[in-house]
């Protein structure tokens, strides 16, 4: 069901309601996902949910930067270390800007959209046309991305 909003608290309900309603993957881009609310325990529930439910589901975050997951997300990063296989995050080829808006999609059928990096008014939609746009744009910076370290821990 369509809806706008355009307040951080909002935007972070909203991506936290479409993670809870995810049931077989997720692609995600955004510049670090400190607006979406990341470091919050329910987040990695919903994730981790996720991953529990389905054995054969994805996450997949493509981010501009890892430095705030690295330092504020404790939790995504112990979920991650248990499901490294399919829990992955890229960092953005900033010569690609194929992406120009952060989004979330779920299941490839919903989304949450912020208009702009630096704003919080977005919408959130179920739109055919407009999720096969956002998933060839992904798919396209997903495959001139890197991996990203930064966001693991070396036990040694």
């Amino acid at each position: 069901m369509p809806a706008k909003f355009d307040t951080y608290k909002d935007y972070r309900e909203q991506t936290l309601m479409l993670l809870q309603s995810a049931r077989e993957g997720l692609i995600m881009y955004e510049h670090d996902f400190s607006a979406c609310g990341f470091s919050d325990r329910a987040v990695a529930q919903a994730l981790n949910d996720l991953l529990v439910r389905n054995p054969a589901a994805q996450v997949r975050l493509l981010a501009r930067s890892a430095d705030y997951i690295a330092a504020q997300c404790p939790l995504l990063l112990q979920l991650a270390n248990v499901q490294s296989q399919r829990f992955t995050l890229h960092l953005a080829n900033t010569d690609m800007p194929t992406l120009l808006t952060p989004f979330i999609l779920a299941d490839m059928q919903r989304f949450v959209r912020r208009c702009h990096f630096d704003w919080a008014k977005g919408e959130t939609d179920d739109d055919a046309q407009e999720v096969t746009r956002l998933r060839q744009a992904f798919d396209l910076a997903w495959e001139c991305s890197i991996p990203s370290s930064d966001w693991r821990r070396l036990d040694l």
